[in-house]
């Protein structure tokens, strides 16, 4: 008896186009959300630039380091 089945994975795997396309991979795209605008890490045939996702983490990682930097000696008296 022959079975059906299809590959999922999610881009996590981060396969190249390629290997997607020759093995019929169906893949689960994960999205993110900045400034209430929805992102997705994979789309096909269209290539895959993460640069840009990283680069808005470094940013608000910068801004929440800069908040915790301005509070500290707000929170350190409050805490003694």
């Amino acid at each position: 008896m022959k079975m059906n089945f299809t590959i999922v994975t999610d881009t996590g795997a981060n396969l190249p186009e390629n290997i997607i396309e020759e093995n019929d991979i169906l893949v689960l795209s994960l999205s993110f959300f900045v400034d209430d605008k929805e992102y997705y890490s994979y789309e096909p045939g269209k290539k895959t630039d993460l640069s840009e996702f990283y680069k808005m983490m470094r940013c608000m990682l910068d801004f929440l380091l800069g908040l915790v930097e301005r509070f500290n000696p707000f929170l350190l008296r409050w805490r003694n």
